[in-house]
């Protein structure tokens, strides 16, 4: 597949998502190597640590609120 592992992480912004521990359960289900943490700081300092190929292609999916929250933490929110 594409997809080497999935990190799965809550949305502070919106109480309509599905919870992230049950989310990484889906994706095991699907087939995918899957696993539920704190925030997407966290999942990108585990590949970081973890990582031991060339550099990867990161892709952050997810809804709006999810997209909103990562623009704000890093400081770019749209304009």
């Amino acid at each position: 597949g594409l997809a080497r592992h999935v990190y799965t992480v809550p949305v502070s912004l919106s109480d309509a998502g599905v919870p992230n521990d049950e989310l990484a359960l889906r994706a095991g289900e699907a087939g995918l190597s899957a696993e539920p943490v704190s925030s997407v700081a966290s999942a990108l300092m585990l590949l970081r640590d973890t990582w031991d190929g060339p550099p990867p292609r990161i892709l952050i999916g997810g809804s709006l609120y999810l997209a909103g929250a990562v623009l704000a933490e890093n400081g770019t929110p749209p304009t």
